[in-house]
């Protein structure tokens, strides 16, 4: 049988707007993750091919989506389009037995909301399918929450994304207060092509997933700790959450630098092309404009510091292969080392 559903919870509104539709060849797994996740308050139905997925979306509309990245001979990455032109608002997850960094990236850029490997289990299907959903219901106004006071997320150089990035590096800057002996390497210029570069790495979506998800915890953490300004930015900073978001963001980085020379080269010219023009550069950008090839490779393996770390940890290292793999761990290293020996800094 290609769809079938599961019982819903009677009597429950919520139910109505806790639909999950498993796209899985494997009956087995759909049919114990259905009975699992409807003790979680999910009502749940499952297809069993890409043939009947399609039908099952117009059916049962659902509110979330759990999407096997092979069906068979087919790609269930390529049904994620065809599922938000039905259903934009839909949450989007891939599961996947075979986790590899390229299909890893491409969940990422077709708009899927999240990646999960097998075996995976339903309490943590449950919260990841709660964490979108809820974030769901707060964008569509339903549960709007106030940043708070004193925390400004609103322009490119204030996005909470983008800060947790850029906090890995900010101590390379150029501070025209110094005397030029003891400036620092990188101007601040270099952010517009340094955000430029970091879009189209990790295509537009993700980072606005991860934008939303840095908001979220320091709202949390603005809450929780009636925290607000520069206080909230760095309890913010020393997160969980945080660290967990840079770090998978250093890795997908980190899988374009396959061909390190190009993809540094490349790098390199986003920054220049995006920086200052002479017409209007002050004293300060004009005596560090354009950055030196070094000063990048320095601001590079400050980015990369995290990673640097995580894959030269023996336990760590373990979690970050489970989900990548060997292979591309072992490149996640290379890059982060290559980085810094690049960079000239111990």
């Amino acid at each position: 049988m290609g769809f079938a559903a599961a019982t819903e919870r009677s009597g429950s509104e919520s139910a109505l707007d806790r639909r999950v539709l498993i796209i899985d060849d494997d009956r087995d797994f759909a049919e114990a993750m259905a009975d699992a996740l409807n003790l979680h308050g999910f009502s749940v139905a499952f297809a069993q091919s890409a043939d009947t997925a399609l039908p099952a979306v117009e059916k049962f509309r659902p509110a979330a989506l759990l999407v096997d990245a092979r069906l068979g001979q087919t790609s269930g990455l390529d049904l994620i389009p065809e599922i938000k032109e039905r259903l934009p608002d839909a949450i989007c997850v891939i599961v996947t037995a075979y986790p590899d960094i390229d299909s890893a990236i491409g969940a990422l850029r077709i708009q899927a909301d999240d990646y999960l490997q097998k075996p995976v289990q339903p309490e943590e299907v449950s919260k990841v399918l709660d964490y979108y959903l809820q974030r769901a219901e707060a964008v569509n106004g339903k549960e709007r929450t106030e940043i708070p006071g004193g925390v400004n997320l609103g322009s490119p150089r204030d996005n909470s994304f983008g800060r947790l990035l850029v906090h890995r590096f900010s101590h390379l800057f150029s501070d025209p207060a110094t005397p030029s002996t003891h400036r620092g390497p990188i101007p601040r210029r270099v952010l517009p092509g340094f955000f430029a570069a970091v879009d189209m790495m990790l295509g537009a979506e993700r980072v606005e997933k991860n934008q939303q998800k840095c908001r979220d915890a320091i709202v949390e953490l603005g809450q929780r700790e009636s925290l607000s300004g520069a206080k909230a930015w760095n309890a913010f900073y020393a997160d969980e959450r945080a660290s967990d978001i840079a770090l998978e963001s250093e890795m997908l980085m980190a899988a374009h630098f396959k061909d390190f020379d190009r993809r540094a080269k490349w790098l390199t010219s986003v920054i220049h092309n995006s920086g200052p023009t002479a017409s209007v550069s002050t004293d300060e950008q004009s005596a560090s404009w354009p950055p030196t090839e070094k000063a990048v490779m320095m601001m590079l393996s400050a980015i990369f510091s995290d990673l640097r770390t995580a894959t030269s940890d023996e336990r760590t290292r373990r979690r970050i292969a489970q989900k990548f793999g060997e292979r591309e761990t072992q490149l996640f290293a290379e890059v982060a080392n290559e980085a810094q020996r690049r960079s000239g800094v111990n």
